[in-house]
């Protein structure tokens, strides 16, 4: 049995807040975040969105999730995906396997600069459900944030920590991507990413 973790979610609706380089910015709702841990209170549970998807979601996300549960380090990059289903493919290839993408410089897809969806993949490391959740996502002009919480817990389950935020449409330009660190008060990961004019 899955379990949830107890964390208090701070997501906010359409809230303008400054971002990290004081640039205005928005809080993005709950609804748009998908998390791998079953985190209460906002953000959706994979499990549940998975349902509606084909076999090929999932499986991607099963790829997805080993891959996670053997490397330790923390991943931030943009996909562009018609839909979720979408994104967590791209994902998969781009975490696992590796596709063109220069890096990560530009959003990983399938069709470049035609789905016009773009979706930020976090990966927030392992460890126990509740140890970990998405605090808020920030975007502004040129500038997206997923801060997220960490917190001790003495329970022995381990979990890949994996969210998805969709982040919709985006003007044409460059992104700088940040994964905040809320206890630490610091960036913990950042690239920049950029989008180009869809055709």
């Amino acid at each position: 049995m899955r379990v949830l973790a107890v964390l208090a979610c701070s997501l906010a609706a359409c809230a303008a807040v400054p971002a990290g380089d004081g640039k205005e910015s928005r809080k993005l709702p709950a609804a748009s975040v998908v998390t791998s841990w079953g985190q209460l209170d906002g953000p959706k549970d994979i499990d549940a969105v998975l349902k509606d998807e084909g076999d090929a979601a999932k499986k991607a996300y099963q790829l997805l999730a080993a891959a996670a549960r053997r490397r330790g380090a923390t991943d931030l990059f943009m996909v562009e995906a018609k839909d979720f289903a979408g994104a967590v493919g791209l994902s998969a290839d781009a975490f696992c396997r590796g596709v063109p993408g220069e890096g990560g410089r530009k959003p990983f897809a399938w069709r470049p600069n035609r789905d016009g969806v773009y979706w930020v993949f976090a990966y927030l490391g392992r460890g126990p459900a509740q140890s970990r959740g998405v605090a808020s996502v920030e975007v502004g002009k040129g500038h997206v944030r997923v801060s997220f919480d960490t917190h001790r817990v003495d329970t022995e389950d381990d979990h890949a920590h994996l969210a998805w935020v969709e982040l919709g449409a985006l003007d044409p330009g460059k992104y700088a991507l940040e994964l905040y660190d809320t206890k630490h008060k610091e960036v913990a990961l950042s690239r920049t990413v950029h989008v180009e004019k869809a055709k």
